[in-house]
This record gives C-alpha cells, sequence and structure tokens, in this order.
C-alpha cells in the first residue's frame, strides 16, 4: 500500500503537469505526453522483455532505458526559434532538500530559498541531450518556498550546484535515489520564457491570471502544516478542480490529461 508520502508527492505532481497542461492550451499550444509516447515505442519494439527492463535496476545503465525512463513528461508543438521542439518535465517542489556542500558555490554562500533539487539521473539525461537537434528540454517548477513560485528554463542553462555522487541526503522524502541541487535563482519565470523563447505574452492573460491566483491558494495549504497533514490531496484536488473549472474544463477530468487533450483537439468526451 502506498505511504501517504508518496500519495502527497504524486498528488503535487499530477497537480504541476495539470498547470502547465492547462496554461499551455489556453495559449494554444498543443502538448502530448512524451514520457508515454516513448514508453509505448520502446514496450512496442522491445516486448514484454523492454518492460521487464524498465522496471529492474539491472539495467539503470543502460542508454536506452535511461532515455525511456527519464523522458520528460510534455512535448510542445511549437518550434523554438532555432526549430527544435521544446520538452517539459514538470516537477513541484515543496521543501528545500540539499546536499551537505550545495550551501556553497564558487565560494559564495547560497540562500536555502534558491535550492531546488531534481533527481540525479534525470537531470543527467536531459543534459546529456540538450545538443539533440530535434528536441531541448525545459524545466517547469511550482516551488512553495521561493520568492517567484512559478519557474520555467531550458535545462542546460540552470545551474548545478552540487550533484549526489551515489549520496543523498538522509533527511530527504522521496524514492532514495541521488539527487542534485540546482540553483532555483538561475531559473527565468514562466512569463519571461514564454516570452522570449515562445513569442507568447502572458502578462495581461485572463487566463493566466486566474491560474497565478489558485496556485498561490495551493501553495497557501501546503505551507499550513496542520493543513497539509488533515487535507493536503483534498485541498490539491479541489484546487486542481477550480482551475479547470474557472479555464472552461469539465470537472470529471481532473486526473485525466490525456482527455483534457483529446477535448482540445476536437474529439468527444469520453
Amino acid at each position: 500500500m502506498a505511504s501517504d508520502g508518496y500519495k502527497q508527492r504524486s498528488a503535487q505532481a499530477s497537480f504541476c503537469e495539470m498547470v502547465f497542461e492547462v496554461m499551455a492550451q489556453e495559449c494554444g499550444l498543443l502538448t502530448e505526453r512524451y514520457d508515454a509516447l516513448i514508453r509505448n515505442a520502446f514496450e512496442a519494439k522491445a516486448g514484454p522483455q523492454g518492460r521487464r527492463m524498465l522496471s529492474d535496476d539491472a539495467h539503470k545503465d543502460n542508454p536506452t532505458v535511461r532515455k525511456v525512463r527519464y523522458a520528460p513528461d510534455f512535448r510542445l508543438q511549437l518550434p523554438l526559434p532555432d526549430g527544435r521542439l521544446p520538452l517539459i518535465e514538470a516537477k513541484f517542489m515543496s521543501a528545500p532538500r540539499f546536499l551537505p556542500h550545495a550551501r556553497r558555490f564558487d565560494g559564495v554562500e547560497v540562500e536555502v530559498g534558491r535550492v531546488g533539487d531534481i533527481e540525479k539521473h534525470s537531470l543527467e539525461s536531459y543534459l546529456e541531450d540538450h545538443t539533440n537537434d530535434k528536441r531541448r528540454t525545459a524545466l517547469f517548477v511550482i516551488c512553495t518556498y521561493h520568492e517567484r513560485p512559478v519557474l520555467l528554463e531550458f535545462v542546460d542553462r540552470i545551474r548545478v550546484l552540487a550533484t549526489g555522487d551515489g549520496q543523498r541526503n538522509a533527511k530527504a522524502a522521496g524514492s532514495g535515489t541521488s539527487h542534485s541541487n540546482i540553483d532555483l535563482a538561475s531559473m527565468r519565470t514562466v512569463d519571461e520564457f514564454f516570452r522570449r523563447e515562445l513569442d507568447i505574452e502572458l502578462v495581461g492573460n485572463e487566463s493566466w491570471r486566474k491560474l497565478q491566483g489558485l496556485i498561490g491558494m495551493a501553495l497557501h495549504q501546503v505551507q499550513a502544516p496542520e493543513k497539509y497533514r488533515e487535507s493536503h490531496g483534498a485541498t490539491i484536488e479541489a484546487v486542481t478542480r477550480e482551475i479547470a473549472t474557472k479555464v472552461g474544463r469539465p470537472m470529471h477530468i481532473i486526473w485525466q490529461p490525456s482527455v483534457v487533450r483529446h477535448r482540445a483537439q476536437g474529439g468527444p468526451e469520453r
């Protein structure tokens, strides 16, 4: 049975993905689940053996398995100025977790509120891929403790403060895998990224203004320990439902992003 902590992290991840997807669609951007696309293609080619390889850590260093395991969440169907398609990995950060040596970078003390974390192997996979001539990965972050709570930046432009190298912060929650610390101050806000990289203006966009307000409501709940313990999952679901309602999405599709995409492309409600 999944632990409460795992359920909370899953709810946070789903919330983050939903926010990005609805935001993109309100800007007229078509998205697709890139992670599912890559996994399905791999399993169709490799069959049952491929599925076993993805779940077996004995194959974790296989380059193909790594690419499938750590495939970003979304692909946007809008080319960047250089012709590549942007891939988006969505991540919710609820508490600063850092390796002991992450607080100093180039001899300068780093404020705790600037330290974000990401799974080490995910980051390595995205960085290995940043020279690809067809795609470029960006990290979308909703963060409860940073002064700019919604961030978006190309992975190869994000400053890496420390790398796990097989070690892990013993106080960090999660899967137990090694992670790396990144500097959130090196990331742009979503509106800055959209303006410069996608030529889309979010400032003044009514749907984005509503989303920002509802994101703030969700983050307030996460930051209140007693409410977090008692009703975090319900609060995230309620706020996510409100996001969908405010931007005109049927409430019953909240935990099924694929249905949102299907309807956005003119398909019938399922």
